[in-house]
């Protein structure tokens, strides 16, 4: 992950390595070639990447086994049309044409909903877990008037698993 903050979090284990990197970075490609991995996994962090169709064809040549999963557009969806913004996030279809581009493989799509109590409980849950909203700050303004609406204290998430022996 390039978030020091989200490698500190991560689980620990004997067999696991965690990285603070950047995904587009030739540091990160290099790596992937030179060290000896026998799984990858990134778990709602590859969004991130500004190339993921770049990164994609990197971890295809490693020939490496990997498990990957990434929110699509379809998370927040509700919230983010309350506050009239545009998700960053890829769509389910725009992933899935990116990982048959590169993978042969399996994936699937699974939608799930979180319901708080309130709405700071809902905005601190995004803050703390590092789903962002979108690249650019969303206005105190809008925010204010979102809460002053009454609004739904539900966020829907739409996650895409992809695994591939990649062999």
């Amino acid at each position: 992950d390039i978030s020091k903050k989200r490698c500190e979090v991560h689980p620990k284990g004997k067999h696991v390595t965690i990285k603070e990197i950047s995904f587009d970075s030739e540091y990160f490609f290099t790596a992937l070639n030179e060290h000896k991995y026998d799984f990858l996994i990134s778990s709602s962090a590859l969004h991130w990447s500004e190339d993921l169709d770049a990164l994609f064809k990197q971890v295809s040549a490693t020939k490496l086994p990997f498990a990957f999963s990434l929110f699509t557009s379809g998370t927040f969806l509700s919230f983010l049309s309350n506050l009239e913004v545009t998700s960053y996030l890829k769509s389910k279809e725009e992933l899935i044409q990116l990982f048959e581009k590169h993978f042969v493989g399996s994936y699937n799509v699974e939608q799930y909903t979180l319901s708080f109590t309130s709405a700071r409980a809902l905005l601190q849950y995004i803050k703390k877990t590092g789903v962002s909203i979108n690249k650019e700050k969303v206005s105190v303004g809008k925010l204010k008037n979102w809460i002053d609406s009454k609004p739904s204290l539900e966020l829907e998430f739409e996650v895409l698993f992809f695994y591939s022996d990649n062999r």
